[in-house]
């Protein structure tokens, strides 16, 4: 029968009888369950979507970085292709945020879709747990460089990055340069300024979004 949806696959998976051969993943999260949700009727994602686990090595310990890969459909030269990364945000994965637009953006890039480590099925150095907010940064910021180099040396790379994957990829952009030709930030984390207890209560209490937006001072935000 058709899949119903993903948190539904990953459910039954917790009992499940698969041999899994990789250390990243467990009887909770299984990756052929992962690959049956890509190419089931209800992912939306393009029946060429293959899910990929890389093995990186820095100065950091040990990442295990897993994507999702599309490969552009259009009959394009290789010197004409361009790729694309894709970043989800919090609480998140690649193939839960991108399945829907995923079809439509393969057609004109090659889609390397990443899950942040710590989320969806990347994972990290224990150090991420316990490290400051500016180590974190730093840290998934040579992940992300390492990632590039690791997938055929990315360079030029149409970036768009959703919530806190946004937040990332802006520090990343500004450290490699070189690597992000284009930057496009969806709903991102940490970009208006924190001044205070009483600019958290704004949010809370929510902003006149209407007349703001007319105004254009939030347009790029909201």
């Amino acid at each position: 029968p058709p899949i119903a949806c993903y948190n539904e696959l990953r459910a039954g998976c917790r009992g499940c009888k698969h041999h899994h051969t990789h250390r990243s993943v467990n009887v909770g999260n299984c990756n052929l369950h992962e690959q049956a949700y890509l190419e089931s009727d209800c992912s939306n994602w393009p029946a060429s979507a293959r899910q990929t686990w890389t093995e990186l090595e820095s100065t950091d310990g040990a990442w295990l970085a897993h994507h999702i890969f599309v490969p552009c459909s259009a009959p394009l030269t290789p010197h004409a292709r361009k790729s694309m990364l894709l970043v989800h945000g919090a609480n998140s994965s690649a193939a839960l945020t991108f399945a829907s637009v995923a079809g439509r953006l393969s057609s004109s890039y090659d889609l390397y879709a990443l899950d942040l480590p710590g989320f969806g099925r990347s994972t990290g150095p224990a150090e991420l747990q316990t490290a400051s907010v500016e180590r974190v940064v730093q840290m998934y910021c040579d992940f992300f460089e390492q990632f590039c180099l690791a997938t055929g040396d990315l360079q030029d790379l149409i970036v768009v990055g959703h919530s806190l994957g946004a937040f990332f990829m802006t520090r990343f952009a500004a450290i490699y340069p070189g690597k992000v030709q284009k930057l496009v930030l969806v709903n991102p984390a940490g970009i208006l300024p924190v001044v205070g207890w009483w600019w958290a209560l704004v949010f809370r209490l929510g902003l006149p979004s209407r007349p703001l937006r007319r105004s254009g001072i939030v347009s790029a935000f909201f």
